[in-house]
């Protein structure tokens, strides 16, 4: 009896060990992604948020000389500028926002239709230059309403901003096995290099592969984000 007690006692204190040691790597996991994420901080203020700042510094100048040289065209440019160098500051500190508050799976799931969520998207998207294309209807999830917006947005306005076809043509598929779904979102593009296809994915990379397309390089950075978070893989086919 005495030995039997006592194996059942080591049994609970492996039990317990393992659990400890469990708990302890993925605190330290958190802290890993905690301090990168603090380390992409520290690289916005340096950098990315000076540069418009700096703009905005110059373009404020400008202007006070526009209004001694009364030329109204070039003051209209220039507050043109300031305006643009304002959204972009904006744009960043949103991004940057949404992607710092995606460090868990959040507990506040709903049954989410998929399919009408999808619609109303392409409702605000879609025009004469840009069709939409669900091939069946889509499934309802569990899961937080909008964490898979900023996915599906982020992927769709990506395949618009970078498409150089007269008509931008996207494709909105997806698959079912015992496991999980797998959604496709497939577009006639300019496509990417083998070589880029997990830079896209990592936070202020982006591709110079088209002109005059605003981007902060956040957008795929926080889908992928949301994507682990919630315990899924993204990756990318041209």
């Amino acid at each position: 009896n005495y030995r039997s007690v006592l194996s059942k006692k080591n049994k609970g204190l492996e039990k317990g060990k393992v659990k400890t040691t469990s708990d302890l790597k993925k605190r330290a996991k958190d802290l890993e992604e905690k301090n990168k994420d603090l380390e992409d901080f520290a690289h916005i203020i340096s950098h990315d948020l000076k540069t418009p700042l700096r703009n905005i510094l110059a373009l404020s100048y400008w202007l006070r000389n526009d209004i001694d040289n009364k030329d109204k065209s070039v003051f209209i440019e220039n507050l043109t500028l300031l305006d643009k160098q304002v959204v972009q500051m904006d744009l960043i500190i949103e991004g940057v926002l949404n992607y710092s508050l995606q460090n868990e799976a959040t507990s506040l799931y709903e049954r989410v239709d998929l399919d009408n969520l999808i619609k109303d998207i392409i409702v605000l998207t879609q025009n004469n230059k840009c069709l939409i294309n669900v091939r069946k209807e889509l499934p309802f999830l569990t899961i937080n309403k909008s964490q898979i917006l900023q996915i599906f947005q982020n992927i769709i306005q990506n395949a618009i901003r970078y498409n150089d076809e007269e008509i931008c043509k996207i494709e909105i598929d997806y698959t079912i096995n015992e496991e999980f779904y797998t959604f496709s979102i497939k577009d006639n593009g300019i496509g990417i290099d083998e070589k880029h296809h997990k830079k896209i994915f990592k936070l202020f990379q982006k591709l110079e592969i088209k002109k005059n397309v605003d981007s902060t390089g956040i957008g795929l950075a926080l889908v992928k984000k949301i994507v682990e978070r919630n315990k899924g893989k993204i990756y990318l086919k041209s």
